[in-house]
């Protein structure tokens, strides 16, 4: 028994934490934040990554607005407490502001 206590703790140090991405500013997000009730964002997801998890995870305080397939990746609008949870949260790997553009449509 000692034997496989010994093995599984020594799995659980193994576990590489996830990887956030450095060019990752949350900054303008915080501010955001400060201001108003809710931001849009988009969420940039660890390759490995539960969307389904994640998003029941956050609950109702994040709407998807849009889910995409080539990327690991969700944006929509997220109140503060979605934001402090997405940013604790294993399988993201970034959060920052959805600004509008003039891709893609």
């Amino acid at each position: 028994m000692l034997g496989l206590t010994l093995h599984l703790t020594a799995c659980a140090h193994t576990t590489p934490a996830p990887q956030r991405d450095p060019e990752c500013s949350t900054a303008e997000l915080d501010q955001t934040l400060t201001s108003a009730p809710t931001a849009q964002v988009i969420m940039l997801l660890q390759p490995d990554a539960q969307r389904a998890r994640l998003l029941q995870d956050l609950g109702e305080d994040f709407q998807v607005a849009r889910s995409y397939t080539s990327i690991a990746g969700v944006a929509g609008t997220i109140t503060r407490k979605g934001y402090e949870r997405a940013q604790a949260h294993r399988a993201v790997r970034c959060i920052q502001l959805d600004h509008p553009g003039s891709g893609g449509g």
